[in-house]
């Protein structure tokens, strides 16, 4: 299965943001699909 984490952020007046976290999860465990850093500073 594919898990795909998708939180937004939207501001008054129109305009967003959306990231994407996928995740493959197996019998054996989950696996992160997705490449961009967690950090944001």
């Amino acid at each position: 299965m594919v898990l795909a984490l998708e939180p937004g952020a939207y501001w008054e007046g129109g305009g967003g943001l959306r990231l994407e976290d996928d995740f493959l999860v197996t019998g054996d465990g989950c696996e992160r699909l997705s490449s961009y850093p967690d950090d944001f500073r």
